[in-house]
């Protein structure tokens, strides 16, 4: 739904753009402005069809009712240091949110932890 064009190559089924915000609303109204056919962009054509002027009109207040949500903790929460602390209490503030909201929150263990090494920030690597 949004153009590709500018993004640096690494992957064409995982090079995507869209919209970030603090809302839902800002999510929306922000997709409203962005999304659109770029004729440099192949991957834009088939959503063509489906783009719409107002994505905010989409909003349900129940939207999280049924949604299920799976939480990997382990390794990616180490609290070493504060402002690694604050980033999990807001991570845990958001889930609480959308608990109250109707999501079921699942706690998921990582398959297989032991094979995995984390040697790089940004990503694991398979020993």
């Amino acid at each position: 739904m949004t153009s590709r064009t500018g993004v640096v190559p690494i992957s064409s089924s995982q090079d995507t753009t869209g919209p970030l915000g603090k809302s839902t609303w800002d999510v929306a109204m922000s997709l409203s402005i962005m999304a659109g056919l770029d004729s440099d962009d192949s991957y834009s054509i088939p959503a063509e069809p489906f783009q719409q002027d107002d994505y905010t009109k989409f909003i349900n207040a129940n939207g999280s009712k049924g949604l299920r949500i799976g939480v990997v903790r382990e390794p990616f929460f180490e609290s070493e240091t504060a402002r690694q602390r604050l980033m999990v209490s807001y991570f845990n503030e958001s889930l609480t949110k959308m608990a109250s909201l109707g999501a079921t929150v699942l706690e998921t263990p990582l398959p297989n932890k032991d094979k995995w090494s984390y040697t790089f920030v940004g990503g694991p690597n398979e020993e």
